[in-house]
């Protein structure tokens, strides 16, 4: 089971590295990945979303609005399973995680994906 953030980690919610991972798992299909490559996405991912949780836990569920309480349950329900083996499926797995990661991290601090021509 990995660590449980502290509570002064907010400090440590890096939105730069946040949207760059997000970008490349959001990126549309140009053919297949290694599943070294899902894997290594997916697992920086599950990071950012560990550490978002944490610190989005601590407000109150009616300060943070629906769409949050959904997402966080998203998270859950993202992380109670690992990605499957199957290299579609994972990516598949990977992007559910980054928009996750991406809505939280909106929430969270101001987080922008990059804007597109």
């Amino acid at each position: 089971m990995k660590p449980r953030p502290s509570p002064d980690d907010s400090s440590r919610v890096d939105t730069r590295a946040i949207n760059v991972d997000c970008d490349q798992a959001l990126a549309p299909y140009q053919g297949p990945l290694s599943m070294t490559v899902i894997m290594d996405r997916t697992d920086r991912l599950q990071a950012h979303l560990d550490l978002l949780v944490s610190l989005i836990r601590k407000t109150s569920a009616d300060a943070r609005g629906l769409i949050v309480n959904r997402a966080l349950r998203d998270a859950e329900d993202l992380t109670a399973k690992d990605a499957e083996s199957e290299p579609l499926t994972a990516w598949v797995h990977m992007r559910a995680l980054a928009r996750t990661v991406r809505l939280l991290c909106l929430h969270r601090a101001p987080c922008t994906p990059r804007s597109r021509p």
